[in-house]
């Protein structure tokens, strides 16, 4: 009876402390607006993104990555607008995709393509290679 109440004690312990370690600095982004961008799919199915938050703060993979120039975040909320993306729906994946996903004055949505779909609208793939050109010029 003791060794089984250590074994639970135990468990529980690993399970709670597991559970409470997660990053300030991702948590206190939670809830703010955003735009992601990523990639997925293949045979694992593994997504990869970046999340740019209106402070400038960037996070890869949910962790902080790096803080863009506010200067390059207003251009890239600006270019979301300008190009009409909270207008658009486009759910057309393959077996890999890109997406651009965004919560915006409480609106949430995720746009899907084929990265060789030529269905694709040009104002996505124009906005997701603009987004990708800053992340790979300002992440080192």
């Amino acid at each position: 009876m003791k060794i089984h109440l250590l074994l639970l004690f135990s468990i529980l312990s690993i399970s709670i402390g597991s559970n409470g370690c997660k990053s300030s600095k991702s948590m206190s982004n939670q809830g703010k607006d955003f735009i992601r961008i990523g990639f997925g799919g293949g045979f694992v199915g593994k997504e990869s993104a970046f999340t740019l938050f209106q402070n400038g703060s960037l996070e890869s993979e949910g962790k902080p990555a790096q803080k863009l120039s506010s200067n390059i975040t207003n251009q890239l909320f600006s270019n979301f607008q300008t190009l009409g993306l909270k207008q658009v729906e486009f759910e057309n994946p393959g077996n890999t995709y890109n997406f651009i996903e965004y919560l915006l004055n409480g609106v949430t949505k995720r746009l899907v393509w084929n990265p060789s779909d030529k269905t694709v609208q040009s104002e996505l793939q124009l906005f997701y290679n603009n987004f990708n050109y800053y992340i790979k010029k300002n992440i080192k």
